[in-house]
């Protein structure tokens, strides 16, 4: 049997509980994007690993230096540990597609969590290039970063309209801190005319009927091409 391992960072984005099929918004999303290449995907499983998984597997090792991501001129703090984390999810994916005698791959979700005034384009591409050095660095040629521009709610506000390629654009430019007054959950409580505690009851109950394959955001146009790629090699379809 085939199958993705895949990391988010919590209930309302890449988020998938086995026993009881609860599915967060970008797993509905990686769902529908999958039945839209090839129809029936019901046979292929999903793992989720959380960071805490990944940290109990790497306890003991030594740590890396801090990666330099170019054109900054400071560390990028994150660039070595999502770096790392991509690694050992290819790792365990080895695993399963080992045991499953099946190929298997990897979708790695993270949002850009940076300060105000930091350039989104330069952050967005030291994170999307840690990733795929970690998968290179475990030889492993199916994994998928998963990386909006620039938190997962901008993804989702352009679920809401998904035609609408100026408003995909004004979505992917939005804060990268949840903190700012004009962040992407704030932006989405107002839309959605609700508190923003109540926000993502709302997603809930709409996410199925999203349109995820018609958004014109680059960012997400990005990680639908890597999806289709990744989906076309473990499940032997081109």
């Amino acid at each position: 049997m085939p199958g993705i391992v895949i990391c988010g960072e919590g209930p309302t984005d890449l988020y998938y509980d086995k026993q009881t099929n609860s599915r967060g918004p970008l797993k509905v999303c990686v769902d529908k994007l999958l039945e839209s290449f090839w129809d029936d995907v019901s046979y292929v499983d999903f793992v989720q690993v959380s960071r805490g998984d990944l940290e109990a597997t790497d306890k003991g090792k030594p740590e890396k230096k801090t990666a330099v991501v170019r054109g900054l001129k400071k560390n990028f703090a994150n660039a070595a540990y999502v770096s790392k984390c991509a690694k050992l999810l290819a790792e365990k994916a080895k695993v399963f597609a080992k045991a499953n005698e099946d190929d298997w791959g990897v979708i790695f979700f993270k949002d850009l969590d940076a300060s105000s005034g930091t350039d989104i384009d330069k952050v967005y591409n030291a994170m999307f290039s840690a990733m795929e050095d970690g998968f290179e660095s475990a030889n492993f040629e199916t994994g998928v970063p998963m990386v909006p521009k620039t938190r997962s709610e901008s993804w989702i506000l352009c679920a809401l309209s998904p035609k609408d390629a100026s408003k995909n654009d004004f979505f992917e430019k939005l804060p990268m801190s949840d903190k700012s007054p004009n962040s992407g959950k704030k932006v989405l409580a107002k839309i959605l005319n609700v508190d923003e505690d109540e926000s993502y009851k709302i997603v809930g109950e709409r996410v199925e009927s999203f349109l995820w394959e018609q958004i014109q955001a680059p960012s997400f146009i990005v990680f639908k091409d890597k999806l289709y790629n990744m989906s076309s090699k473990i499940l032997g379809r081109r």
